[in-house]
């Protein structure tokens, strides 16, 4: 546990975390690993009431992701722990479950405000993996927003959320913030052993997958508002089997969009392309189609995915 507490701190860029277990029946937090967080800053919070006005508490009753950008925020909404930890820090506390049950919470923390945001891939020993990305539209204030959207994604991931439950999560942080703040969003669980995938996605253009004997289409993926916008969005779940010899094409839509284009127009042509690169060079064939992009100056996120037999 302590390793995989380890990890969690690592993969996320936190200085250090805080897991805390609700014992069956209790009404309090108790403290059961710190890594890498000075013994100052967990001393006071080894025992923590789900009634306290402190972070993981709210996180674990109202199971929802709680995130603080740094002191002045803190201050302002939870003064108690403000005044005995004076430090410029962010915050994210989430809730840890099993299925529907409440098991505990979790603490990462930042070294002073944190602006970070990029799509990111990691892989276990069990053969499963996440990808996500995420861009910003609304207001100027892009890298605020990313870093909330990374850390809110990163945070419900890490507890085991399912795909359509890590973009509510994160859309429901986006609403509490502020209205004025919107962004799309993608997140795909991979279990390479199982040869499936799950993603949800909000404002992303559908997938493609070729198949093994070179046939291309267009997954289905229902419209969905950006995050952001209604605090009750929702986002369905796509599962997709990944038999060998198939590529699944996630993309964003500098990859299809551009002034003057028609949508379906330039996603069959990039259905096209797919169909005829070839399925043993990926590098190959991303840089195929983002030489083809509609707008090569745009923001492209490409993600190409073939299971090995």
């Amino acid at each position: 546990m302590d390793a995989a507490m380890a990890a969690v701190v690592r993969e996320t860029g936190a200085f250090g975390g805080l897991l805390y277990v609700l014992p069956p029946g209790d009404t309090a937090l108790w403290l059961v690993i710190v890594a890498w967080t000075p013994h100052e800053l967990a001393t006071p919070w080894r025992r923590i009431a789900l009634s306290d006005p402190i972070p993981v508490a709210d996180a674990v009753c109202e199971r929802r992701l709680v995130w603080i950008g740094g002191q002045e925020e803190m201050a302002r909404r939870y003064p108690r722990p403000a005044l005995v930890l004076p430090y410029d820090f962010a915050m994210a506390a989430a809730p840890v479950t099993s299925g529907t049950a409440l098991q505990g919470g979790l603490v990462l923390l930042w070294s002073g405000p944190t602006h970070r945001s990029r799509a990111r891939t990691s892989v276990t020993p069990s053969r499963r993996a996440a990808a996500t990305w995420a861009t910003s539209c609304g207001r100027p204030r892009t890298a605020a927003l990313m870093g909330q959207v990374r850390t809110a994604v990163h945070a419900h991931a890490t507890v085991g959320a399912s795909p359509d439950d890590v973009l509510a999560g994160t859309n429901r942080l986006l609403t509490d913030l502020d209205p004025g703040l919107f962004t799309s969003c993608l997140y795909v669980h991979l279990d390479l052993a199982a040869h499936r995938a799950s993603l949800a996605t909000a404002g992303h253009p559908p997938p493609l997958l070729r198949h093994a004997d070179g046939r291309t289409e267009l997954l289905p993926v229902p419209p969905v508002l950006l995050l952001g916008i209604e605090q009750d969005t929702r986002c369905p779940v796509l599962e997709m089997p990944l038999p060998p010899g198939c590529v699944r094409a996630l993309y964003t839509d500098g990859l299809v969009g551009a002034p003057g284009t028609d949508l379906d127009d330039a996603t069959a042509a990039l259905a096209g392309l797919v169909e005829h690169a070839d399925p043993t060079d990926l590098g190959a064939m991303a840089d195929l189609l983002i030489r083809h992009a509609p707008a090569p100056g745009d923001d492209i996120a490409l993600l190409l995915l073939s299971p090995g037999g």
